[in-house]
């Protein structure tokens, strides 16, 4: 379901930048720029919006994860001050040390990557059906 909110809100990120383009389309497509050189474009901006955003989140998300692992994030606060929870026989401490290695980077990295690609290509075939006539005619 999160990469499927994801995919939506790329192909809502990229219609809107498309939209607020289609001059810029419309010229394109008037001096003579190919279809497919569009969709080119349109996925390089998707392939940047994809580097960017998985760099962010995975510096904010390591900043996160080493503090946490440092300090703990005790669960027993929101326990109301509980030492420790049983399931099924089986004590628990309430509090939670996180990690994170390379490859937790990499499964989540790598799907939203391919996601984000796959999610640019519907704005970036629209961007490259657009009429020149009609994207000059617009305001």
């Amino acid at each position: 379901m999160l990469f499927l909110a994801v995919a939506f809100g790329i192909i809502n990120t990229l219609l809107m930048a498309n939209f607020e383009r289609t001059r810029e389309f419309g010229l394109m497509k008037a001096l003579g720029t190919r279809p497919r050189r569009i969709v080119g474009l349109v996925l390089t901006e998707s392939a940047l919006l994809a580097l960017v955003g998985i760099t962010a989140g995975a510096v904010v998300g390591l900043l996160f994860v080493g503090y946490w692992s440092r300090e703990g994030f005790n669960l027993g606060l929101l326990m109301g001050g509980a030492q420790g929870f049983s399931l099924g026989g089986v004590t628990f401490d309430p509090v939670l040390w996180p990690r994170i290695g390379a490859t937790d980077l990499l499964k989540t990295a790598v799907p939203v990557a391919v996601l984000t690609l796959l999610a640019g290509l519907y704005p970036a075939v629209k961007a490259s059906r657009i009429e020149a006539v009609d994207a000059l005619r617009s305001e």
